[in-house]
């Protein structure tokens, strides 16, 4: 029986996404758009009709700044910039759309758990389940010059991080027992007090006394999503993580990392399993082969270049304005995502990259391999990166916005359909059950093993280590 694949679309709520220059072709409607919650609605639904799994909204906090020590060519080519905060945008997605998984980048560096706690909760009660929270910790130098946390070491900012989960895991799973809303008309009780619990956290980084403000959500704890590839980033995914996004250039790269990940997960006393591997991958699809390639011609002609190198810039805090063409581009070393400093220098792709084959890469939709055919090329494609890389879906980022999405849900789903490739759930609707089966998070996972000292009513004190079963 073939692999199910499982389909995500990334998405930033800002006026480009990934493929810089694509504005100034009026088909390309994201830079036009983004603030019109009816184009958000449209493109959701559209994902959904197609048995996509989620949107995944990436996001940071800041203009990218240090390509040519300024953000002027961020703004000048609309490089994800400017932006709205996502998490709205999820929440107006909501209310129009019934399956479809939501996903926030969200800071575990910027925001105050207990803040980040009540926000997906909020989420989970307004999508009925649907809510997913991409765990990031936070790199941006532009973020921190406006106030948006402290400038720490890279696997310092994975420690603060795992505290900060095990606030919110309290928060979320032992804070409130699952029939403390007793709603009894004859006592005058909504919530019977004695079911509700502070969690008395007072770690190196947090101090959080609870008790939780929003009542349990359908899955408690949100799906959990991250993107660190790292050693420490790693061991975090490997701790935390229920699907890992992963931007690979070759099928051989992207199984080293999946094998990363379920050794990770593995010696975190978790079902290898149970973390899917999702790639990020850019599909130009047309009926025929010519088409196809027509169309990723025309998009290559609209490319900004400096849009990619801000973007670079920001994520790796190496100014690229000072390389040559020919220059060889080892040993590069990241500032800020350490896997995207090696990326093009010896680890993800050859040591004979230059610094002028990069620019050429990066054009299209950055960072991640594009696929360019027919329908059943494409299709091709995405198996073949299952069945050899034992990834368990895609992240599919758009070169254009969002006839990319349009193109992909007509032409390439009914052929995954066809091969019983795609993951269709029906009327499932949470989306941990889309991925695991289960609205709950997994008896295995680190949220079930940290524990509270909750004070009750009365000021008589209990400890928490679990929940009622509902």
């Amino acid at each position: 029986m073939p692999k199910k694949i499982h389909l995500i679309s990334f998405i930033h709520a800002a006026a480009s996404s990934m493929a810089y220059g694509q504005w100034k072709d009026t088909e390309d409607k994201l830079a036009r758009e983004y603030t019109d919650p009816n184009f958000w609605v449209k493109t959701a639904q559209t994902l959904e009709r197609g048995g996509f799994d989620a949107i995944f909204f990436a996001d940071a906090h800041g203009v990218k700044d240090v390509y040519r020590g300024s953000y002027e060519a961020s703004v000048k080519s609309g490089m994800q910039f400017p932006a709205c905060d996502p998490i709205l945008v999820a929440a107006a997605i909501a209310r129009e759309t019934k399956t479809i998984g939501l996903i926030v980048t969200w800071s575990a560096g910027y925001f105050p758990p207990y803040h980040t706690a009540r926000l997906f909760s909020t989420l989970d009660h307004l999508t009925n389940g649907r809510a997913g929270w991409n765990v990031v910790t936070s790199y941006l130098s532009a973020g921190l010059k406006n106030g948006m946390g402290d400038n720490i070491p890279h696997d310092e900012r994975y420690d603060r991080a795992d505290e900060y989960m095990d606030v919110v895991y309290k928060l979320w799973e032992k804070s409130w027992d699952d029939d403390a809303v007793v709603l009894d008309k004859q006592t005058s009780t909504y919530a019977d007090p004695t079911r509700v619990h502070k969690i008395n956290h007072k770690g190196k980084y947090y101090s959080v006394e609870g008790p939780h403000q929003s009542e349990p959500s359908r899955q408690r704890t949100p799906f959990i999503v991250q993107a660190g590839g790292s050693p420490r980033g790693n061991a975090f995914a490997g701790k935390h993580a229920e699907a890992v996004f992963m931007v690979c250039m070759s099928i051989a790269d992207a199984a080293k990392s999946t094998k990363k990940l379920r050794e990770a997960t593995a010696a975190a006393g978790r079902d290898p399993s149970s973390v899917k591997a999702l790639l990020q991958v850019s599909c130009i699809v047309a009926e025929t082969e010519a088409e196809a390639q027509a169309k990723a011609a025309h998009f290559l002609e609209l490319a900004d270049v400096d849009g990619s190198l801000s973007l670079l810039g920001g994520h790796t805090d190496i100014d690229f304005s000072k390389f040559r063409s020919d220059q060889a581009l080892s040993g590069l070393e990241s500032g800020g995502i350490t896997t995207i400093g090696k990326f093009f220098s010896g680890v993800g792709g050859s040591d004979k990259w230059t610094f002028g084959d990069m620019c050429e890469y990066l054009k299209l939709s950055y960072l991640c391999p594009t696929i360019v055919g027919t329908p059943e090329q494409v299709a091709d494609a995405l198996e073949k990166w299952i069945d050899e890389a034992d990834v368990d879906g895609f992240v599919l980022a758009p070169v254009q916005t969002p006839a990319s999405y349009e193109d992909f849900v007509d032409l390439v789903v009914p052929e995954l359909r066809k091969r019983g490739r795609l993951n269709d759930v029906g009327e499932i609707s949470t989306l941990r059950e889309r991925f695991t089966g289960s609205e709950k998070i997994a008896t295995d996972h680190h949220a079930h093993s940290v524990s509270i000292d909750g004070a009750i009513a009365g000021g008589r004190r209990a400890r928490v280590t679990g929940r009622k079963a509902s």
